[in-house]
C-alpha cells in the first residue's frame, strides 16, 4: 500500500495509506451500519516510533480505524503462500522514511523501512452504536463477533 511513498502516514484521505483502504474500502467485509463515526488522534514522530517522542499529533474523524501501538492485539492474514500472518498495521505514524506502521504477532513494532512485498493484515476498531449489541461470538477468525 505504500510502495509509490517514500513516508508513511495514517490518513484518511490519502490513497496510499492504510487508512484510507480502512475508510473507503473496509464495507466490502464488514457491515458498518453498526458503527458510529469518532475522533482519534495519530501521533507524529520524528523518527522511529518510540512512545513519548511524538513531535505532534493529527485529528481525524473515522468511522473505523487501524488499533494504536499500544492496544496490542493480534490478527490474522494470509501471505501468498497461504500460510497464516501473525501482524497487523497500526495507526501510529512516522515521518521518517517507511519505518514503523505495523507490530509483528510478538508485539514487535517494525522499526525498519516496510518494502513493498512485506504484508500485514488490517485490524480495525470501532464504536458500536448504543442501540447495537454483540450477540455472539468470541472476536476470532473462527468465532467472529455478531452484532445486531
Amino acid at each position: 500500500m505504500c510502495e509509490n511513498s517514500d513516508k508513511i502516514t495514517y490518513d484518511p484521505a490519502d490513497k496510499t495509506s492504510v487508512a484510507y483502504f480502512i475508510n473507503n474500502r473496509i464495507s466490502e467485509y464488514i457491515d458498518t451500519s453498526f458503527f458510529q463515526k469518532h475522533e482519534i488522534e495519530v501521533p507524529v514522530y520524528k523518527d522511529k516510533i518510540i512512545y513519548g517522542e511524538e513531535i505532534s499529533k493529527k485529528k481525524y474523524t473515522v468511522l473505523l480505524a487501524a488499533p494504536d501501538m499500544y492496544e496490542m492485539f493480534s490478527a490474522q492474514s494470509s501471505t501468498l503462500q497461504g500460510n497464516i500472518s501473525l501482524s497487523y498495521w497500526l495507526r501510529n505514524t512516522s515521518q521518517a522514511e517507511r519505518i514503523g506502521a505495523a507490530v509483528y504477532d510478538a508485539g514487535v513494532p517494525v522499526n525498519e523501512k516496510i518494502n513493498s512485498f512485506d504484508q500485514y493484515g488490517i485490524r480495525v476498531e470501532g464504536f458500536i452504536k448504543g442501540d447495537s449489541v454483540i450477540n455472539r461470538g468470541n472476536g476470532t477468525l473462527a468465532s467472529p463477533y455478531k452484532l445486531r
